[in-house]
């Protein structure tokens, strides 16, 4: 019953704490990852790092399970629940270059949440990762 008390009063506590407050770095930070369109092109010899940046994300911040990963697409499951979100990243070689398409799926089952919202800043997150290499988790809802 005390451990009980406890672990309610710790809740109470943590859920009072207020929000994050950016810092001037990740202010910037968050800024530059949000202007990364979804859609981009990178050089030929950039691209299998790049991939293989999209197939970490995908692995680290993806709830749902990868249902496809080829040389082109990584796609997971569709989102069931709320809070649930899921990928689909293309990679279509263009002479020199290769273009990348990133997208994030979101549950739409509630039309009240902020997922729509979210999905469309963890795909910047994602895009900004994969033709950067910059990754500042903080940033991605999972």
């Amino acid at each position: 019953m005390k451990t009980a008390i406890a672990l309610l009063l710790l809740w109470v506590v943590a859920s009072c704490a207020p929000p994050h407050v950016l810092t001037e770095e990740e202010r910037t930070f968050s800024m530059a990852m949000m202007a990364q369109p979804t859609t981009f092109t990178l050089p030929k010899d950039q691209s299998e790092d790049a991939w293989g940046r999209a197939n970490v994300f995908v692995s680290q911040f993806s709830d749902m399970r990868i249902q496809s990963a080829t040389n082109y697409t990584i796609s997971t499951f569709a989102p069931l629940a709320i809070s649930q979100y899921g990928y689909e990243i293309t990679r279509a070689p263009s002479g020199d270059n290769a273009t990348f398409s990133v997208t994030c799926d979101w549950f739409a089952g509630n039309v009240f949440s902020n997922q729509q919202k979210e999905a469309t800043q963890n795909a910047h997150a994602a895009a900004y990762y994969i033709a950067t290499g910059k990754l500042n988790p903080i940033f991605v809802y999972h």
